[in-house]
């Protein structure tokens, strides 16, 4: 029997179309086609959603790096400048190995990484969202460090610059992917993935829920792009070294 055909004891749930928009991209199609399904298949999604998200492009990332490059999930970064600050938790975080004579509290596993990364170490900080919007771009762009007392009143993003690369990859925004990424162009990097739509809540179990993947092909995608940023941080950062030691 064709697999379209087969009956699962567990069918999905909610009408989540992908549109993929003529994406040919094979890491594209399978995030999103495999977001998708996660979205069906769950209730009440964002506890699910998030977490299974950062674990996903954690991995993809993981396949991008060269050897001796790391993965921290769900870190901080702390600035040996102003030790007594760190920035707000990351869900990935791209480093050189973390030694001992950082005094760095030890991983859970080694597939987590590290729950606190210096900032000499690191290349670039990713957050994932599932949805964002302009607005919501831009307070996350203006929350602050933390301090003892949470009431910093230095920028989270000014513990990473200028060495450190902040990075949002966005799952959906309500308009066009371009205008959220320009939203904030002056602060960090954004990449959206595409535009979502729904139907009525009050629809229920035929409420229709679209989410239309950004055209284009190849290099023009945003994982692709995000994929470039990461290894111009990973080269800038080796050139700096490289003068600095000159």
């Amino acid at each position: 029997m064709p697999d379209g055909e087969r009956t699962h004891p567990l069918p999905p749930l909610h009408r989540y179309v992908l549109d993929e928009n003529g994406v040919t991209d094979a890491e594209t199609l399978k995030l999103a086609r495999d977001r998708a399904a996660v979205l069906r298949s769950v209730h009440q999604s964002m506890p699910v959603d998030g977490p299974w998200v950062e674990r996903r492009v954690a991995a993809m990332i993981r396949s991008w790096l060269p050897p001796g490059v790391q993965v921290s999930m769900n870190a901080q970064l702390a600035d040996p400048d102003r030790p007594k600050l760190r920035s707000c938790s990351w869900d990935i975080i791209i480093h050189d190995p973390v030694g001992p004579e950082w005094g760095c509290p030890p991983p859970p596993d080694m597939m987590a990484g590290f729950p606190l990364v210096p900032t000499p170490l690191a290349y670039a900080a990713i957050d994932t969202k599932g949805f964002l919007d302009p607005g919501g771009a831009r307070e996350y762009v203006a929350g602050r460090a933390f301090n003892h007392l949470n009431d910093c009143t230095l920028p989270q993003l000014d513990i990473l610059h200028p060495t450190v690369i902040p990075i949002l990859l966005v799952m959906a925004t309500s308009g066009a992917a371009a205008t959220l990424e320009a939203a904030v162009k002056e602060s960090l990097k954004l990449f959206c993935l595409g535009k979502v739509q729904a139907t009525p809540v009050a629809d229920g179990e035929s409420r229709v829920i679209t989410w239309t993947l950004v055209g284009g092909h190849g290099a023009d995608l945003p994982l692709q792009r995000l994929r470039r940023t990461i290894m111009r941080a990973m080269e800038q950062r080796t050139e700096n070294q490289e003068i600095a030691h000159a």
